[in-house]
């Protein structure tokens, strides 16, 4: 069941009152968080130095990420409802025979790109003036702006960064998926009180719905948080991840790097790890192992349970 602070956020995240957001979001952000990772030298290097990985949309598994979708319908009209669009046009269309008061009508209708397309049909008798009105018109067309669309996208899946958290442990199918089936580990981190990592961590939103970015492109002053709110939304089918993420806007980071952290205040072993005959991976877990003992870091390692499908935690 989805927690109600949780569409509390989402509203306030969209509504653009950040600040009241951030507070409830530090009410209820998760004591810990966990990463799942494989055995290879980037995940013994993240333990080792306290780190972990931002990397940008464009190399995620889901093609939908950092994905919005925008009415080009209202914000064409939106456009084209503005004095300041038809004064610009006003001396072209002036010498065509089209009245202000036409203009005024047009402005005000339900679809001001229509009407516009219809009176220059009929007022346009020079062929090629009527061209260059035409191309303008063009690129405020539903398949240009889809492609402006398209192009924006790309940009926000090279420019926005950010690293996954789950809020359980014993997920099957986490372990599964980035668990290197269940022979990697899971590292377990707490950093709700370092503003620096917490107030950039946000709860995923699941919903089969797009992100609607239509009106953050009408109003200037929420246009930034595009990148942000596009980054924090997923499909439901996602959900079991229970995922919050670090996210670092468009623009903060030029590529993709490594984030400074605490240290894991646990770390938990595959269920399958018995079952590596790798030496490369057996050889780091025996260093993580072995970094956890010298830090005191409690260690667990992943049970079947037997009375029902799911995993339990032991210490080791």
């Amino acid at each position: 069941m989805e927690q109600k602070w949780l569409k509390t956020f989402e509203t306030l995240m969209l509504q653009g009152h950040i600040k009241e957001a951030l507070a409830i979001k530090r009410l209820n952000f998760p004591v810990s968080l966990f990463k799942y990772r494989q055995l290879n030298s980037n995940t013994l290097l993240g333990v080792l130095n306290g780190t972990v990985w931002a990397a940008s949309a464009k190399n995620m598994n889901d093609p939908y990420e950092s994905y919005i979708k925008v009415d080009h319908f209202k914000l064409t009209k939106h456009m084209m409802s503005k004095p300041e669009f038809w004064e610009q046009k006003q001396e072209d269309y002036l010498k065509l025979g089209i009245s202000r008061e036409m203009m005024e009508t047009i402005r005000l209708s339900d679809d001001p790109l229509k009407g516009e397309t219809e009176l220059l049909k009929k007022y346009s008798t020079d062929a090629g003036a009527y061209a260059q009105l035409v191309s303008e018109l063009d690129s405020r067309s539903h398949q240009s702006l889809n492609e402006q669309s398209s192009v924006f996208i790309d940009f926000l899946k090279e420019k926005v960064r950010f690293c996954s958290f789950s809020t359980v442990p014993e997920s099957i199918e986490m372990w599964s998926h980035y668990g290197d089936s269940h022979k990697g580990i899971c590292l377990e981190y707490s950093y709700k009180d370092e503003e620096r990592l917490s107030d950039n961590t946000h709860p995923v939103l699941y919903s089969d719905n797009l992100f609607d970015a239509t009106d953050y492109f009408i109003d200037k002053s929420k246009t930034a948080l595009i990148s942000v709110l596009s980054s924090i939304y997923k499909a439901k089918k996602w959900q079991y991840e229970a995922e919050w993420r670090f996210v670092m806007p468009n623009g903060l980071f030029d590529t993709d790097r490594a984030i400074s952290i605490p240290r894991p205040k646990a770390i938990y072993v595959g269920s399958g790890a018995d079952k590596e005959t790798d030496p490369d991976k057996i050889e780091i877990l025996s260093q993580i192992l072995h970094f956890c003992d010298q830090n005191d870091i409690p260690k667990y390692k992943m049970k079947l349970r037997h009375d029902s499908h799911g995993l339990i935690p032991q210490i080791i």
